[in-house]
């Protein structure tokens, strides 16, 4: 019997596949002069010099020079056990960099690695309601994010009159009237109550 033929089957030609073209990496803007305005218009606050005017868009250890108000609680010392040396704590209740604007969330300022006898030394000289210039390096906690600024050096009082003037309505004191205490003196700066009341023959402040 006669072998059929079969038809030859045409060889189909791919389509060659478009290799898609690897995306640009963006590239880092550097941070000079005119990109440190531009930041310190966009959160209202810090120097407009060749410095970053928000503390969280430094990098770690990099050097500034803050004046603040030290808050109502002062400088303190603290100790982690089994460790010889102490560390010096400060709050700065409002805070700027020269010929910055006003910033008024919290800034800690920090001392690690003293002795007891220079950190009671140093600690006098963030009583509260002072007036600091300081020059230290901002530092970052990986954990957490928050940033504070370690003390380098003690640059003596500041004469800025922007904080002078916030001192000035820290210190006010008002009195208030309390159903249960009677007249309270209220402390505007951290927010305290101070008044006295008698209780079973005792005083209570």
């Amino acid at each position: 019997m006669a072998r059929k033929k079969s038809a030859k089957r045409k060889p189909v030609k791919k389509k060659p596949v478009k290799k898609a073209k690897p995306a640009k990496k963006a590239s880092a803007r550097k941070l000079t002069s005119n990109s440190t305005k531009a930041a310190g218009k966009k959160t209202g606050i810090g120097s407009t010099k060749s410095e970053v005017s928000d503390l969280s868009l430094m990098s770690d250890g990099s050097k500034v020079e803050i004046h603040g108000v030290v808050s109502w609680s002062g400088g303190g010392l603290s100790q982690v056990s089994r460790q010889k040396d102490w560390n010096l704590s400060a709050e700065f209740s409002a805070w700027k960099f020269p010929g910055g604007s006003l910033e008024s969330e919290p800034l800690v300022i920090s001392k690690p690695g003293v002795s007891e006898n220079y950190g009671s030394r140093l600690m006098k000289k963030f009583e509260p309601c002072q007036l600091k210039r300081i020059s230290g390096l901002v530092r970052k906690v990986k954990k957490t994010g928050n940033v504070y600024v370690e003390l380098k050096r003690d640059l003596g009082a500041s004469a800025d009159k922007e904080l002078r003037a916030f001192v000035r309505e820290y210190r006010k004191e008002s009195t208030v009237v309390s159903s249960n205490f009677g007249k309270l003196k209220e402390h505007k700066g951290p927010g305290w109550f101070e008044g006295e009341r008698t209780w079973d023959d005792q005083r209570y402040v």
